[in-house]
């Protein structure tokens, strides 16, 4: 049976446009890649105050690695879930005699199930 477990990892320091986005963020980087190269699931929360580089972390720790991002719209609940089935279809290259996802718990569910068969990064906002 696989272990979970849930990391927060506080971003706090401000970092100055002069600076770079990654001075000080070794140990972060660090552990997502640690957390990334075990087999079993993890959920890592990323937290801290505006502008403090969190979109950029997570976009520096998965160049080169399988990722699913996928950010809702201000739209209608179905639509949402209609493009994240669309999503779902190109990630996974789901056939598209495959029957769409009907409801949210079965699109993450189908997610969850995907995450025992193989690693991925999985962002959903």
């Amino acid at each position: 049976m696989l272990e979970n477990s849930i990391i927060q990892i506080r971003l706090i320091d401000i970092i100055t446009k002069e600076q770079s986005m990654f001075v000080g963020r070794e140990n972060e980087l660090s552990q997502l890649e640690v957390m990334y190269q075990e087999n079993r699931f993890h959920m890592v929360i990323v937290y801290g105050r505006r502008r403090v580089g969190k979109t950029t972390l997570i976009r520096h720790f998965i160049q080169n690695k399988r990722a699913l991002i996928f950010s809702a719209e201000e739209v209608s609940e179905s639509f949402n879930l209609q493009l994240f089935a669309k999503k779902l279809r190109e990630f996974f290259n789901i056939p598209p005699m495959i029957p769409n996802f009907t409801t949210w718990r079965e699109a993450l569910e189908y997610v969850s199930y995907m995450a025992k068969k193989e690693c991925f990064y999985f962002s959903f906002g």
